[in-house]
């Protein structure tokens, strides 16, 4: 069995049940105690940080602050997984499935480490291809919270999202990713 598949498989056999919005709040402020850092020095793929985002077009709906895995970055821009655009069963599978590709690297207690490279299949075989978003750096706040690998998979239960107008949630905007990249009919990745 394939580690996509395995993990799959754990998290159908754990539930993915989201924390409510007050034990995510909690849970926010203990890590923005403990786990506040300068963000544009935290952009390693496979780190999952957390900022305030300032988007250029305010008429489309983003999120002010992105829960993020981030896949790549340059000077300029900042490539990631949005884990607010998605249901949680999708984040835990994701972050399972990095976990188990780290069984090493976490035995040895070095970081987690992921390339979009290595991590673009698992992401179309479960569906997340549409939450991938291009975040500008220069909008980006200067601190923001870099979740500890410990605590990864409490992270993706986080219900913390500020989408902005108040009209969407995740799943709509979850929806209607999905929708969009299924019309536009363009070779995803």
């Amino acid at each position: 069995m394939n580690i996509l598949k395995k993990a799959v498989k754990k998290i159908k056999n754990l539930g993915a049940k989201e924390l409510t919005p007050k034990e995510s709040l909690e849970m926010l402020k203990n890590l923005i105690k403990k786990s506040k850092v300068p963000i544009q020095k935290n952009l390693k793929p496979g780190a999952i940080i957390t900022f305030v985002y300032d988007a250029m077009n305010k008429e489309a709906d983003f999120d002010r602050t992105p829960l993020v895995m981030v896949l790549s970055s340059t000077s300029k821009y900042m490539l990631g997984c949005n884990f607010h655009w998605m249901p949680t069963s999708k984040r835990q599978i994701l972050v399972q499935y990095i976990l188990d590709k780290n069984k090493n690297r976490i035995r040895k207690n070095l970081p987690i480490q992921i390339s979009y490279k290595s991590l673009r299949s698992a992401m179309k075989s479960i569906g997340a291809f549409p939450v991938v978003r291009l975040y500008i750096r220069g909008r980006m706040s200067r601190m923001g919270v870099r979740i500890p690998d410990e605590l990864l998979m409490q992270a993706t239960k986080m219900k913390t999202e500020t989408f902005t107008k108040g009209k969407a949630n995740s799943t709509t905007l979850w929806t209607r990713a999905k929708q969009k990249a299924m019309s536009a009919k363009r070779k995803l990745f």
